[in-house]
């Protein structure tokens, strides 16, 4: 009886013993793992936050960034709101007329066919990776998410101005930052219009303003004004024409 008592003693105790080492490697692997973890944190606090562009391709716009490349040289269509009240379908006339749902439209924010506008950090709504310089269009301080305006006095509770002194410059239009243009005598012949200050390529100069005629009736003025040599016709879109010559 002692022999066998001494036996399984023994074993409980070489099995016990097994049991505290493994129970000790399992609790030293599980704080050395906390510890890696806590040093990845650690590694990953410190580390530079990396600012991820704000693409055409992040912002899910494939469909609509490969209708404005097929219809590139194509006149711009004369966009009209739709009436859908669910998510558009086949059927929306927006996209039978091949434009983008706006603010304006029925549908609900999470149509697939509605312009969501950028996400652009500082100074980048100058660029081909912000969706709405990329479209031709001005960013909408209703829809893009870093693009506000206030009302410029603080008198609705607004600041002026944003802290870190953000300005977006794709909103000329919106905000009415015409350059100042002079008249004056020209060396070429009669009246001229000059700049007042030093512009840059490709800026924003002004509003180009007229009468809004349609194609018929700018074939008509077209003719006459091809006899007097002086035409300031603009197509705008596949509907209306702007003629200047009233106004200028």
């Amino acid at each position: 009886m002692k022999c066998s008592e001494n036996k399984l003693s023994g074993q409980a105790g070489d099995g016990a013993h097994s049991l505290v080492e493994g129970y000790s490697k399992v609790e030293f692997n599980e704080t050395k793992g906390n510890q890696v973890r806590r040093r990845s944190r650690f590694l990953r606090r410190r580390g530079r936050v990396r600012r991820l562009k704000y693409t055409w391709k992040s912002a899910g716009y494939h469909s609509i960034r490969k209708r404005i490349s097929e219809r590139k040289d194509q006149p711009c269509r004369q966009y009209n709101p739709c009436n859908c009240q669910s998510a558009c379908g086949k059927q929306c006339s927006c996209l039978l007329n091949g434009t983008c749902c706006e603010k304006y439209c029925g549908c609900p924010k999470s149509c697939k066919n509605r312009f969501r506008g950028c996400h652009c950090a500082k100074s980048q709504c100058r660029s081909r990776q912000c969706p709405c310089f990329a479209a031709d269009r001005e960013c909408d301080p209703d829809v893009c998410r870093n693009c506000w305006v206030s009302c410029g006095d603080g008198s609705l509770g607004v600041p002026s101005q944003r802290g870190d002194n953000y300005e977006c410059r794709n909103m000329k239009l919106l905000l009415k930052q015409q350059q100042r243009v002079l008249l004056g005598r020209s060396d070429v012949s009669g009246w001229g219009a000059f700049l007042k200050n030093s512009v840059g390529k490709h800026e924003y100069l002004g509003e180009y303003t007229g009468e809004l005629i349609s194609h018929r009736e700018a074939d008509k003025r077209g003719k006459i004004y091809d006899r007097e040599n002086s035409s300031f016709l603009f197509n705008l879109n596949d509907q209306f024409v702007l003629d200047c010559l009233p106004e200028g």
